[in-house]
Parts: C-alpha cells; sequence; structure tokens
C-alpha cells in the first residue's frame, strides 16, 4: 500500500492486459414548468433584453422505444413537459427537440428542464468561468448550474436503483447532457432564474430566423442526452450523437489517429521562459536552445509565442517583428534560419484571432484594409471592461487580411501559427462599419464616422474561415497543429462545423485548459484535474487536445535569477508524467540554464540514426472513469488519488499505461489501493 506525500508523483505507470484498458464499448459511434400548458420557453435579444414567452407543440412520442426514453429522462428531469419531443436515437442515446420562435442574431431562447431528480447521486459540470476556458466542477444535483455562465456537458452519477440506470438493458450508471450548437444557433446549460436548483437549456441565434411563410421552415433546438455505464463511452455516444443529428460525418479512421507536426518530437516555446528579467530577444531565445542542445536535448519544434510582434497600445501595427525582439537580427526570416541550422524543423508563431488582444491600429491598416469598430459584453474573462471599443479588419476584408500575413510568415519559413484569444468573440456585442478622415483642426488627428451595424455572427464565422483558408494556401493545409487554436473553448468552436464538428478527415490541435502557471504553487493540481476532465470530451471531438507548456525547473520569480527557496521543486516531474499521458504537443518552456535533464530525459528518447529529440506519449488520449464524481480527492488529508488510463503508443504493443496524482490541496496525503481487478 504505497503512500504519496504531499507534492509527491511517482505516476506508477503500469502496463495491464489490453481487455483491462478498453473503456466501456459503444455499439455506435423559476418555476415549476411540467405543467399541461406546455415546456415554458422565454425568448429575449441578447443587446436589447427584449423577452417574451410562448407555449411550445411538441410531437407526441411514436414510438414504444421513444415512450421507454421518455422515462429514463423523467428519472433525470421530473418535471419537464410530458409533451416533449423525445426521440431515441439508438440503445443509449436520446435526442429532445424544442422549436424556436423566428428571430433576429443575438436573441435567446430558454427551455425550463427543471430540477434533477432523485436518482441523481451527484453531477460533474464543464462550465466557461471564463471567457475562454471550459472547468469542471464536480458538485451534488441539489446546486444546479449558474445563471449566469454557460454550461457545455453535464455528467450526471445516477443511482444503481434508478429506472434510468437500468432501462432496456444498456445498464447506464452515467448520463451526459449535451446542447447542442448549430450554424443557426449557440446551445448551453444555465441555472434557471426562476426555480431555485434549476436548470434551463438556453439556446443563443446566430442567424435571422425568418417568421411563418411558404419557405419558412421551422428551427427546431436539439439536446442530447446518453446512458453508458462510465462517463468516457457515455461522452463518447453524446458525441456521436450529436454528429449524426448535426448530419456531420467523421471517418473513423481520423478519430482513431491523434497525430500532428508535433507527434514524436520536443517543442520548445517561449512564453515563460523569455519572461522577465531574462527579456523576449532572439538573443535569450537562442541562448535557451543552445543550453538544451548542450544537454543532448534537441527540441524539433519552436514556438515564438507573444513578444515579436510590431505592437503598440496592444494593437497590431504591421505584419514585421518588434525591432526589440530580433536583437540586430535582419528579419523573422534570418531567426527561422538560424533555428533550422540547430536542428529545429518547424518554426511558427503566436497572434490573436484580431491580430492582437485588441485588434489592430486603425492608423496603420485603415487605407489597405476594410475596418469594423466593435464593443464587448462584460462575459467574465477578458480583461477589457464592459463597453470597451476596438477596430478589426472587416469581415469581407478578414480573408484578405489573412492571407497576406500568413503568405509573409510562409515566405520567412513559418510553418504553423498559434492563434489566441479565439472565444473573444462570444463577447462582441456591437459592430459598425467606420470609415476615418482628417481633422478640420489638425491634420494628423482623424476624425471617425461609424456606418452600418454588422451582424456579430458572420464576424466569428469569417474569421475563423478566414485563418483556415490562409493556413491551409500558405502552409499546406491547416489541421493537425498547422494552427493552434487558444483560448478557444467556446461551444460555437468545440461543437462548431469549422473545427470541432467538422465534416471530414480533419483534427485540430487545440487547447484544452486554462495557462500553465509556474508562479501559483496551488495550479498546479487544478491544471492536471481540469485537462483530464476536460479530455474526455474534447478527444471525441475533431480535437487533439493541448496540454499546454510545462519547465522543468521550479519557479524563478521576475526579480531574481534564481528558483525562489519556496517554489515547488515536484510542479516538473508531476507535469512532465502528465504529458506523457496526452497526444497533443509536448512543450516545455525552460528558462536558459535552468532545464533538469534528469527530467526531461525522461520525455524523450533519441531518433535512430540522428540526434533529434523523440518524445515518448500515448497513442490516444487519456481518461478517467468513476473518479470524476469523488470531489474528495481535490480535499486535503489522507485518500484517494486521481487515477488517468491511456493506451500504449507503440505498434503491436497491447495493455495501456496507468497514472496516479495527487491533487489534494495542503499537505494531503494519498493511500493508493490498486489491483489487477480495478477496472478502467
Amino acid at each position: 500500500m504505497p503512500y504519496i506525500g504531499p507534492g509527491d508523483v511517482h505516476p506508477g505507470s503500469i502496463f495491464l492486459p489490453s481487455h483491462a484498458m478498453t473503456p466501456s464499448p459503444s455499439p455506435s459511434r423559476s418555476s415549476h414548468h411540467g405543467s399541461h400548458h406546455g415546456s415554458h420557453i422565454s425568448h429575449h435579444h441578447h443587446h436589447h433584453r427584449h423577452e417574451h414567452t410562448a407555449d411550445s407543440h411538441h410531437p407526441d412520442p411514436d414510438s414504444d422505444a421513444d415512450l421507454e426514453s421518455s422515462k429514463e429522462i423523467f428519472d433525470i428531469f421530473p418535471s419537464l413537459n410530458p409533451q416533449t419531443d423525445i426521440r431515441r436515437i439508438n440503445l443509449e442515446n436520446c435526442l429532445l427537440t424544442f422549436p424556436l420562435d423566428h428571430g433576429t442574431p443575438g436573441q435567446i431562447s430558454t427551455i425550463e428542464l427543471g430540477k434533477l431528480g432523485e436518482g441523481v447521486r451527484s453531477m460533474v459540470r464543464l462550465t466557461r468561468e471564463k471567457l475562454f476556458w471550459l472547468s469542471p466542477r464536480v458538485g451534488r444535483r441539489e446546486e444546479g448550474l449558474s445563471a449566469n455562465l454557460d454550461t457545455q456537458v453535464l455528467i450526471l452519477q445516477l443511482d444503481s436503483s434508478s429506472g434510468s440506470s437500468k432501462v432496456n438493458g444498456h445498464g447506464g450508471k452515467v448520463a451526459v447532457i449535451l446542447p447542442l450548437t448549430e450554424p443557426e444557433y449557440m446551445g448551453t446549460l444555465r441555472g434557471s432564474p426562476s426555480i431555485g436548483g434549476g436548470i434551463v437549456a438556453r439556446f443563443e441565434r446566430d442567424v435571422l430566423h425568418e417568421g411563418p411563410g411558404e419557405d419558412s421552415e421551422p428551427l427546431y433546438a436539439k439536446l442530447i442526452i446518453s446512458f453508458s455505464p462510465s462517463p468516457h463511452s457515455a461522452i463518447q455516444n453524446a458525441i456521436d450523437s450529436a454528429r449524426l443529428a448535426a448530419g456531420t460525418e467523421t471517418n473513423s479512421s481520423v478519430l482513431d489517429s491523434e497525430r500532428s507536426i508535433f507527434s514524436d518530437g520536443l517543442t520548445y516555446c517561449t512564453w515563460n521562459s523569455l519572461q522577465p528579467p531574462v527579456g523576449c530577444t532572439t538573443t535569450q531565445l537562442f541562448k535557451t536552445l543552445n543550453h538544451f542542445n548542450s544537454l543532448s536535448i534537441y527540441p524539433s519544434t519552436l514556438l515564438i509565442d507573444d513578444g515579436w510582434q510590431d505592437v503598440h497600445d496592444l494593437t497590431l501595427r504591421s505584419f514585421d517583428s518588434r525591432p526589440e525582439f530580433l536583437d540586430g537580427m535582419k528579419d523573422l526570416g534570418e531567426v527561422v534560419k538560424r533555428a533550422k541550422e540547430g536542428g529545429v524543423l518547424n518554426v511558427g508563431v503566436w497572434h490573436t484571432i484580431g491580430g492582437y488582444w485588441q485588434g489592430v491600429d486603425p492608423l496603420k491598416f485603415k487605407d489597405e484594409y476594410q475596418l469594423i469598430k466593435v464593443a464587448t459584453d462584460g462575459y467574465p474573462g477578458p480583461a477589457e471592461p464592459e463597453g470597451f471599443s476596438y477596430y478589426l479588419p472587416h469581415p469581407s476584408d478578414v480573408g484578405r487580411f489573412f492571407s497576406d500575413y500568413y503568405a509573409r510568415l510562409a515566405a520567412h519559413g513559418i510553418t504553423f501559427t498559434k492563434c489566441d484569444n479565439v472565444a473573444s468573440f462570444d463577447s462582441l456585442r456591437t459592430a459598425h462599419t467606420v470609415s476615418f478622415s482628417s481633422s478640420p483642426s489638425s491634420s494628423s488627428n482623424l476624425v471617425e464616422t461609424l456606418g452600418e451595424e454588422l451582424s456579430i455572427p458572420s464576424i466569428r464565422v469569417a474569421y475563423k474561415e478566414a485563418i483556415l483558408s490562409a493556413a491551409t494556401r500558405h502552409f499546406g493545409n491547416a489541421d493537425r497543429g498547422r494552427v493552434i487554436w487558444c483560448m478557444e473553448m467556446s461551444p460555437r468552436v468545440l461543437m462548431g462545423r469549422e473545427v470541432g464538428l467538422k465534416d471530414g478527415s480533419s483534427r485540430y490541435v487545440c487547447r484544452n485548459s486554462d495557462d500553465y502557471y509556474p508562479n501559483e504553487p496551488d495550479s498546479h493540481r487544478y491544471h492536471i484535474f481540469t485537462n483530464a476532465v476536460n479530455t474526455l470530451f474534447t478527444s471525441h471531438l475533431n480535437i487533439i487536445p493541448d496540454l499546454d507548456m510545462f519547465q522543468s525547473h521550479p519557479y524563478i520569480p521576475p526579480n531574481q535569477t534564481t528558483p525562489s527557496p519556496t517554489s515547488d521543486a515536484n510542479q516538473a516531474s508531476y507535469h512532465a508524467a502528465f504529458r506523457a499521458f496526452g497526444t497533443g504537443p509536448i512543450t516545455i518552456t525552460d528558462v536558459a540554464g535552468h532545464t533538469n535533464s534528469s527530467i526531461v530525459n525522461k520525455l524523450i528518447g533519441k531518433a535512430l540514426g540522428s540526434e533529434r529529440s523523440v518524445a515518448l506519449q500515448a497513442g490516444s488520449s487519456s481518461w478517467i472513469n468513476g473518479d470524476i464524481f469523488d470531489g474528495g480527492l481535490l480535499e486535503g488529508g489522507s485518500g484517494k488519488a486521481l487515477r488517468i488510463f491511456s493506451r500504449a503508443s507503440s505498434p503491436g504493443l497491447y495493455g495501456g499505461l496507468v497514472g496516479y496524482w495527487n491533487i489534494r490541496s495542503g499537505n494531503g496525503i494519498v493511500s493508493i489501493f490498486f489491483s489487477s481487478r480495478s477496472r478502467c
């Protein structure tokens, strides 16, 4: 009975028989409103807060299977309108549809689902506590959801005696509730504003839906409820059903393959590495690469993160590099050339979806591209306050903007990008065309004139398509890491047709959690837990989860050149072991001279016939099962560890990996009980 003390990792990777590692199989890839008056559907416009209610007519279930579906659904939501349209997709999955009234983009419809039934023991929610990131939280059914924050996925642990855990023989002990996002709307879950502990399905319109007419098609919002013995298989079932409901198809070989341009190699990212007092310069960048090489560590990929661009007051000024970053070098092309001479194969750069954090400098771009002026709402996360305004390329011109940008990058030898701040466009409230003229009082000052208002959804779609198109044109393709999507955890991205539920054969590298924070000791355990839970969801989409970078050494404060005595020395091995359980980039961001080669060398080997470092990692994304409902894992004292599973990576090797992480708070100690009978 080994013990893992505070800060100790000892992931204990163990090979198991293949049958022990296989997740449970899937045969297929307010007030009370349960009255006779229909589901309560309220509608309001996102911007003008115009609200009204409408009674909904739902077709009665038309088969015995649908009748059985209703029974298990009402175990979960006892007060759900009995006339709700519930259809069985297959043995484990049900589709609920709700008619939406005609309306304009931004209009919101909410459907009361009611309180969770007594057959629900506990729940895990994946909620956007920040605009950009999903955060898993474990709770009791009585707690409900936040009325102001979007929940993307709700995972329920069912009482073994409840009807929903036994109906039709699927043995479901877990239910997953997944609202769909389609081109016409974004679907999420929130807490009911009128029923304590109640839950509503919330659908925000993304296109104009005309009123009744001969050519008008009714618009239905969709919600999937799936049942299975484990969280892993229940989420897989839900996403497979979402693809069916959305009409998107993905080749099964694509979902089985999580390889990218980063696979098998080690990536060096400049972000934490070049923070003060080091300085974001090419001199320091190559100092770090040279230090790696002196330790026989040879990254195959270099990611130049924030700090290289020509910016002013948080706006992009040009497509060139900042002179201070170049530090005497001619241009970005010279940086790439030197990196490749040192053995780096791929060099990428960072930018935001708007160019820089607060868009583009209108004085620098107004003559070349048509611009718009946008203003934000108040959803938590962005640093900018509600009502903050900035400038962006017009959606009709953004394709040319990014094509020009990526053409310049490709000419310098750049082969991929990291696109950040993606979900910030969910917070756009207004957008107008803008023109500029000289001020009568001073030729150096400009007077802006706002023109027509633009549709916010059209901006979101245009920007994603512009980046995908530019990457395909100039880098060869946009998938498998040619674009890393970051701060992107919006339903419009994860469940959207451009990325997460794309129809076809593409997987996209997407960040899987909030950042790695070496300066926050208590953040490390949450980073592991968050990525472990989020991967249950994201790995079943057209996504390769990126677990973010880490440092192999203790944290170095900005006013010091050596690690602080109070820094957590164990966080490096804690993170390194976890990266081996992922399929995305293995990225280090060390400060030159401080790399702990004993840790890094456990993650890499050497390629045959060369010095190139080869990353050792799993062949498919990790998963967790029953532990997901144990809120005590994050508490103090003595108790269980977080168990994480993954399949083996080598062809012909049957079995997999099991890792144990102490994510308990404070000086919590872990007691691990493990036997060959332990289920995954």
